[in-house]
């Protein structure tokens, strides 16, 4: 292999390894078992399709446009997570908040024994039933 072969060898495995490095642009199309594994199943601008673990508080439907980052480690190379919103089909740029998705949040503010209460706008202590 001569130099000028194996330094195009080199800048295409290099430019191969950065191309999930930036967030990419996709559109949900489905969405399996969000209360429980949260699955997204998404299509890319190229036309693939790709598997979001959407861990997220934000209400995300069908026909949104999220920017996604393929994860890093392990198993889990195979999915991506959310790393930003584009626009939602309402043509919002931020969806709304999914009130489930906090429920465990505030539980455990009501209950981490943090000696500092959770109030609502008027100034109420909140308590846990």
């Amino acid at each position: 292999m001569r130099a000028n072969q194996f330094s195009r060898l080199l800048q295409r495995l290099a430019k191969g390894a950065a191309a999930n490095e930036r967030p990419q642009r996709a559109t949900v199309t489905a969405i399996t078992n969000r209360n429980t594994t949260g699955e997204v199943v998404a299509t890319c601008a190229d036309g693939h399709t790709i598997y979001v673990h959407a861990a997220s508080v934000y209400d995300i439907g069908i026909g949104d446009e999220i920017y996604v980052q393929k994860q890093r480690l392990g198993l889990a190379q195979a999915r991506y997570t959310v790393s930003g919103f584009h626009k939602s089909i309402g043509g919002s740029y931020i969806p709304g908040i999914r009130p489930d998705s906090l429920v465990d949040v505030l539980t455990n503010m009501l209950t981490d024994d943090s000696g500092f209460p959770l109030e609502d706008d008027s100034g109420s202590v909140l308590t846990q039933d």
